[in-house]
């Protein structure tokens, strides 16, 4: 008589990913699925998303496996398995039913039936992540921050950004870029990338610098970090500077403009040392077009850069040649392709954020298009992109 699922997963399953040197979390729910806009509660219980396993190197988590009873051909987790697997942003997915384990690659859509489950090793190795372990092991591994009033915990399309984010930084790539839908938790999610290096040692000087280009966006992320006691965040402004209180801290908060401004002859920027910070940290990235951070990053071009955005700033290249300045604005230009993206789509999907309704409003300049003093035609791909019509959106916003 075959093992059913439960009994598969203890006696064959659980010993075989132990013995190939796994970490593992059962059942992980990937999201509560979408919200009900009528009904009597938020959410149907029936909908939520959950995989069987997460399979980790200590913290790391590396592949979904999907498991079946010993009776069951694997093959019927495959589908399942990716699905959860590209939710979740993991490159690998495994199916098995205790006997045979169907590995896939979700990005090469290549499979290979195995009689035991792969070593981490055996997929760090594919994904070729190169990574002095030595040093950043620990930061891999070290606890998230959980708040002891609210309990608030790490949500798993969050944890796969910072895991990206550290993978990314420790193979030696200097710059990335996080592409992730505005209410699912950017600055929260820098936070605990922060915590993580905070405390695992990685960083040479344990100092980040996390820069906005509006004092609200700049309160607010320094609220996010009300974790670290009040003397390690710093508000950075002339002020600052004049009274020496800029040197002493973990976390820095500016608005690039306030940096971009002169004091005793130069920038506020340049009274930093260009080594002092170790990451820097830029919200909204793709409004450098509106202002200018990028004199920051030079001056502090020996730390990471990390930009955040929900909507990346792409220009057209096909119709003529950009100039060195507008090429500098383009978010992927500088930042290169998102090292992960949770797009609007699939956070509704998931059910972090609410559908919502679209209603269509076309104004006459959608219709016929805009041209410019200086004869520059300009269409709806360009509104708020290459050109601002303040009047368009408000009468949007405000529906005439």
């Amino acid at each position: 008589m075959s093992r059913n699922e439960r009994t598969t997963c203890a006696e064959l399953i659980e010993p075989s990913l132990q013995t190939a040197g796994w970490e593992w979390e059962r059942e992980v729910r990937i999201g509560p699925g979408r919200v009900n806009l009528t009904g009597d509660s938020m959410y149907d219980a029936s909908q939520q998303i959950i995989a069987d396993y997460v399979l980790r190197w200590g913290h790391l988590p590396l592949a979904v496996l999907e498991a079946k009873a010993e009776g069951t051909d694997a093959i019927n987790g495959v589908q399942q398995g990716s699905r959860y697997a590209r939710r979740l942003g993991l490159r690998f997915s495994i199916a098995s039913n205790g006997s045979e384990y169907i590995l896939t690659d979700n990005e090469s859509q290549e499979a290979e039936t195995l009689t035991a489950p792969p070593s981490p090793d055996d997929l760090l190795s594919r994904m070729g992540y190169s990574v002095d372990w030595d040093r950043w092991k620990a930061t891999f591994d070290a606890p998230w921050y959980i708040d002891q009033v609210t309990r608030k915990r790490v949500r798993p399309y969050q944890e796969i950004a910072i895991f990206r984010s550290l993978l990314h930084f420790a193979s030696g790539n200097p710059k990335a870029l996080l592409l992730m839908a505005t209410g699912t938790g950017k600055t929260f999610t820098v936070f605990q990338l922060a915590w993580k290096l905070f405390n695992g040692g990685a960083l040479a000087r344990n100092r980040i610098l996390f820069l906005t280009d509006r004092n609200s966006l700049k309160d607010q992320a320094y609220r996010a970090f009300a974790a670290l006691p009040a003397d390690e965040r710093v508000r950075i402004d002339k002020d600052a500077v004049k009274q020496q209180r800029h040197l002493v801290g973990k976390v820095f908060f500016a608005n690039y403009q306030n940096l971009d401004e002169t004091l005793d002859g130069k920038k506020v920027y340049e009274h930093f040392d260009p080594d002092f910070f170790d990451l820097v940290v830029v919200d909204e990235c793709h409004r450098s077009g509106f202002g200018d951070w990028f004199g920051v990053f030079e001056h502090f071009e020996s730390a990471l850069h990390l930009g955040l955005t929900a909507t990346p700033r792409e220009l057209d290249q096909s119709r003529r040649a950009l100039t060195d300045e507008e090429v500098r604005r383009d978010t992927y230009e500088y930042f290169g392709d998102p090292i992960y993206t949770y797009s609007l789509r699939q956070a509704i999907e998931d059910g972090f954020l609410v559908p919502y309704l679209l209603e269509e409003r076309v104004t006459n300049v959608d219709e016929d298009g805009y041209t410019g003093p200086d004869g520059t035609h300009y269409t709806t791909s360009n509104f708020e992109r290459d050109i601002r019509m303040p009047e368009r959106s408000t009468l949007i916003a405000e529906d005439r």
